[in-house]
């Protein structure tokens, strides 16, 4: 069953604002792990990281209790596939149940870069 779908698309430029208005406050942990933070001289890596977590955050939004920063979805790369990671008490009680009892929130990502774009699309799937 498809809980829902995501997209999320961001101009590196855009990217590039908020990324140093971030660092220079020194609060690059608001949005990432220190894991995903390895990829800051390859800006775009980082950029696609930052856009699969928006993705993610849009097929999961209308089952959470309350709203989630963005580090609180954390993005890895395990042999070549890219993997989500979430803590289920983040969902509504009734949700939480359905979700995380047996069965388990499959993600299927797809990330595309162009010159200037990075574009993410996120599926989840229990």
């Amino acid at each position: 069953m498809i809980l829902g779908v995501g997209i999320d698309i961001i101009e590196l430029d855009n990217f590039l604002r908020v990324y140093n208005f971030l660092k220079k406050r020194k609060v690059l942990s608001l949005v990432f792990f220190e894991e995903e933070l390895k990829f800051q001289k390859e800006i775009k890596k980082l950029a696609g990281i930052w856009t699969l977590k928006e993705a993610v955050y849009k097929t999961i939004s209308p089952f959470l209790k309350r709203e989630i920063l963005l580090n609180q979805i954390k993005i890895t790369k395990n042999s070549g596939k890219i993997e989500v990671s979430l803590k289920s008490d983040f969902f509504l009680p009734k949700y939480r149940k359905k979700f995380f009892s047996r069965k388990r929130i499959k993600f299927f990502l797809s990330l595309t870069y162009s010159k200037n774009l990075v574009i993410a699309l996120a599926v989840a799937e229990i």
